[in-house]
């Protein structure tokens, strides 16, 4: 369905491009119109529905000799056509019925620019020949509207989550989602109100003859009109015209052009002398003409005018999509299939990851390596494989992007036998409960070969170049190549900020040390807590990342100590009054919302880190701390930090006489946790990525035996994860 979606837009959008290009720039004029319009008149618009229809007639009549005409226009604006002798009136005047005024009516001066615009965009000049093209042009667009509206739904997973946040790796991407959610129900309107407008023209629906019903005039006794039974209940907004008697003759007669009909009535009498239907067609073409042109408006004219800009930035972005994904950085193998040792197979629906998989490639080239790369539907028989690098985003709901969706079908058949080594990147994003799900499909699938994996699987969250060059260095260690990622991808280098180490708690809990870090930066920078700090340990070729905490102007971190961690070495030997480099990364989507109701903190072992500073910061609301640590000789380190945080509860995994798991605290606390949600409070979770998961299966499942679900309130930011 997918892909039904996709080439339909893209092919309807080629199809169009030009006129949809002109259709835009005129309506952008157009939709100007109605606001000069209606600053230009100088009668203003009153509501008609209070005024009896009976009651103006029959006050025209006494107040002067002859009335020829009633019309009411699009803008809710009366003009009657009369003749009077005492004062001497002769003419078409402005009608205002709430006090009966009179004033000489002007047409306005239709401005050029405006009539030429709208021959343009009626008609493209070519008479009926351009409003056949033009109706098209209108269902075409209409049906790219449609499909976009169907993308739209598909990349945000449900209907449900339409308007929820959306996870993008480019601007124009991201503002072409985004746009579309405003302005695409706004363009179908227009679309089809535009649609109605061109047939009702051309005649294509329209009754061949009038069904009109004549009745025989009957002699009968006059009566006052406010009498007559067809103009009970009927006021001026029911009406855009009255053709009123000629003459005094009895059977001489009103025409009345309701909406949906026009009535002959005596005007002695108030005998109905004929009907006739207005067909369909014309019944709704006032309605398309409001909606689409936005004459008798004021609101409306402003969306059709933002539409119409849209139109020309969907053309622009799309065009900028469209090259993304098919042009930029498309470059020839330099060996075949047949002739590579490393084959790189990439997932891409937007253009990022296969940028990174084409990087990977230019560095093997370099090298002189025998590498050849293609999307992975392309999969085929590589009789010299030795080494597979599948690079993969996942779309949707854990669904394949377009390029990758025949890969799980033919892997067996083309790697099912072969003997070689491989790793996978994954890219995804952590909002989504199947995150990097067809990277992991991706694995299960080549399991079952006889391949062997080379490097474990890295999963890449918002597509962070970071991550994806520390999985570069291992990769290309492990490998015993020099591929230098700088030199072929281009990314921007943090600026390095100096710390001072102003404080420093260790405790060893008999099974690991664990470390509380307290540093300064020396130079004023702006961090809150959920933010992470990024460390460069001496001749690191990477950062390492710790979610800090903000406790007064000092950056707070919890480390635990590796035997071989380079990083968290580094740091432990560090003493007060020495320096570290490194910078802030910031984690917007992982700050506490202050005005959230309560504060649910759930972590494992150090990832209580930067719920450290979110607690102090915040003692005044109702805070609720769910912490799984090793035994009580861990909960040593934190437990002069948590002061003041009476609610808390602390599992601990290897105390033999109270041994329980963080998993089993939230089993118990389910209803509690979700109660607070459902009152607009949220859930932070920092630690391990597996605990977290598991944590959200739980509450999951309890809220879907109330029709509910996780992902409504991940969607509304409530539960927020910062996990590894």
């Amino acid at each position: 369905m997918k892909k039904v979606w996709r080439l339909s837009h893209l092919w309807l959008a080629i199809l169009s491009f030009g006129f949809l290009f002109v259709a835009g720039i005129t309506g952008v004029i157009l939709a100007i119109e109605p606001m000069v319009d209606g600053y230009e008149r100088e009668v203003p618009s009153v509501d008609l529905s209070k005024y009896q229809l009976a009651d103006v007639i029959s006050s025209l009549k006494s107040n002067y000799d002859e009335v020829f005409e009633l019309n009411v226009n699009e803008h809710d604006q009366v003009t009657v056509e009369l003749l009077n002798f005492e004062p001497e009136l002769d003419g078409t005047y402005d009608y205002n019925p709430a006090n009966q005024s009179l004033l000489p009516h002007t047409d306005i001066e239709r401005n050029p620019i405006f009539e030429w615009s709208q021959t343009l965009h009626r008609s493209l000049f070519l008479e009926t020949t351009g409003r056949n093209i033009m109706l098209v042009m209108a269902v075409l667009l209409s049906m790219i509207t449609v499909s976009g509206i169907g993308l739209i739904a598909q990349r945000q997973q449900s209907w449900k989550k339409f308007y929820t946040k959306i996870v993008s790796s480019h601007f124009s991407q991201f503002s072409h989602v985004w746009l579309g959610r405003i302005f695409l129900f706004p363009l179908l309107v227009i679309t089809l109100s535009a649609a109605v407008i061109s047939v009702e023209r051309l005649g294509w629906l329209a009754s061949e003859q009038p069904i009109e019903t004549t009745y025989a005039y009957v002699e009968s006794e006059s009566r006052a009109i406010e009498s007559f039974d067809v103009l009970k209940g009927k006021t001026l907004a029911d009406i855009t015209k009255i053709e009123f008697p000629f003459s005094t003759e009895e059977d001489d007669y009103y025409r009345i052009y309701f909406k949906d009909e026009i009535v002959q009535i005596a005007q002695n009498a108030g005998q109905i002398l004929s009907r006739e239907k207005i067909d369909t067609m014309q019944q709704l073409k006032p309605w398309a003409l409001l909606l689409h042109t936005g004459q008798g408006s004021w609101g409306w004219p402003i969306i059709l005018l933002f539409s119409a800009l849209a139109v020309l930035y969907f053309i622009v972005s799309g065009a900028i999509i469209f090259w993304k994904r098919n042009f930029k950085k498309k470059l020839k193998n330099a060996y075949t299939p047949d002739e590579a040792i490393y084959i790189i197979l990439y997932g891409s629906e937007n253009g990022s990851t296969k940028n990174k998989a084409y990087a990977l490639y230019r560095a093997l080239i370099s090298q002189n390596i025998k590498a050849y790369i293609t999307d992975l539907n392309h999969v085929a028989d590589f009789p010299k494989l030795k080494q597979l690098v599948i690079i993969t985003s996942t779309y949707g709901d854990g669904e394949p992007p377009m390029n990758a969706n025949q890969f799980l079908g033919k892997c067996d058949a083309y790697l099912g036998n072969k003997n070689f080594k491989y790793s996978v990147v994954g890219f995804g994003a952590k909002e989504y409960p199947k995150y990097c799900q067809f990277a992991k499909d991706c694995i299960s699938a080549l399991s079952k070969t006889k391949a062997e994996m080379f490097l474990n699987p890295v999963y890449i969250n918002h597509q962070d170049k970071t991550e994806f060059k520390n999985w570069w260095n291992r990769w290309a260690q492990k490998n015993q190549l020099t591929l230098d990622f700088d030199a072929h991808f281009k990314m921007k280098k943090p600026t390095l900020h100096q710390f001072e180490v102003v404080h420093k708690t260790a405790v060893y809990d008999g099974y690991q040390t664990t470390f509380n870090l307290w540093v300064k930066p020396k130079t004023d920078l702006p961090f809150e807590s959920g933010d992470l700090l990024a460390v460069f340990a001496p001749d690191a070729e990477e950062e390492r990342y710790y979610s800090l905490s903000k406790l007064n102007d000092s950056l707070f971190i919890s480390v635990k100590l590796h035997e071989y961690g380079l990083c968290s070495q580094y740091l432990y030997l560090l003493e007060i009054g020495e320096t570290l480099s490194g910078y802030i990364k910031e984690q917007p989507d992982f700050h506490y919302n202050k005005s959230a109701t309560t504060h649910t903190y759930i972590a494992n072992g150090t990832g209580v880190g930067p719920f450290i500073g979110m607690i102090q910061h915040n003692l005044v609301k109702r805070q609720h701390l769910i912490l799984g640590l090793r035994n009580k000789k861990s909960f040593e380190l934190y437990q002069n930090l948590l002061e003041g945080l009476y609610d808390t509860e602390i599992s601990y995994s290897r105390e033999p006489d109270e041994k329980r798991y963080l998993q089993e605290v939230v089993q118990a606390q389910k209803e509690i946790i979700i109660t607070n949600l459902k009152n607009g409070g949220e859930v932070l979770i920092c630690g391990n990525l597996s605990i977290a998961q598991d944590v959200l299966a739980i509450l999951n499942h309890e809220l879907l035996t109330e029709n509910l679900s996780i992902e409504s309130y991940q969607d509304n930011y409530q539960i927020k994860m910062d996990c590894y």
